[in-house]
């Protein structure tokens, strides 16, 4: 794709743009995965750049988002895989806009924005007491059980009595070959919760 004949003098094309801001996340303050990086680098070779390297910045805009999905679908991308492609663009472009070397805000081009992964909001411990609060006491075990040790829905499910150890306050599972303490503060309170709930309570010896 080549540059429209009226850009602005000195604006950055995508490729300039996307290098300086992966550069940024490499070696910043909050540097992304090995794993990440190397996805973000095979999503740009194979869609990104193509795409839009010889592009400045400065012609981005809603419609441009907009041809570029329509495209991809058009090639077999399928919507999951197009999400995906979708992360690492927007959060270029909206890095470039905090710097100031983008104009308009790219928010409103994206339609319901994911979250980044190296963007997820993890609760913290005041917060997972206050949600337990306000949810029904028939549910409080599980999903504390999941909150305090992180483990997924599937290997939640998957959890039998001889996986709990109540008395050392610990839980393995075999799913994902994980050991898994609980946090100092709750672990006590979590067993006497699961311990006493009419349902999920272990069988008598």
């Amino acid at each position: 794709m080549s540059p429209p004949p009226d850009t602005p003098p000195g604006s950055p094309t995508f490729a300039e743009a996307w290098a300086l801001w992966l550069a940024h996340r490499s070696f910043g303050t909050r540097p992304l995965r090995a794993s990440t990086l190397a996805d973000y680098k095979s999503i740009h070779r194979r869609h990104l750049g193509p795409a839009f390297d010889l592009v400045p910045l400065a012609h981005f805009d809603g419609t441009t988002i907009a041809r570029f999905t329509i495209e991809a679908s058009n090639r077999g991308v399928s919507p999951k895989r197009l999400s995906n492609i979708l992360v690492p663009l927007r959060a270029c472009l909206r890095w470039h806009h905090r710097m100031g070397s983008l104009a308009r805000d790219p928010a409103p081009w994206f339609d319901a924005p994911a979250r980044a992964a190296d963007e997820r909001r993890i609760l913290t411990p005041a917060q997972i007491e206050a949600l337990l609060a306000q949810l029904p006491a028939t549910h409080r075990p599980m999903i504390a059980f999941a909150a305090y040790t992180g483990v997924r829905a599937g290997e939640l499910r998957a959890l039998t009595w001889a996986d709990v150890d109540l008395s050392a306050r610990t839980v393995g599972t075999h799913l994902s070959n994980i050991f898994r303490k609980l946090g100092v503060d709750s672990r006590g309170a979590l067993a006497d919760m699961i311990r006493d709930h009419p349902v999920l309570a272990p069988p008598a010896e």
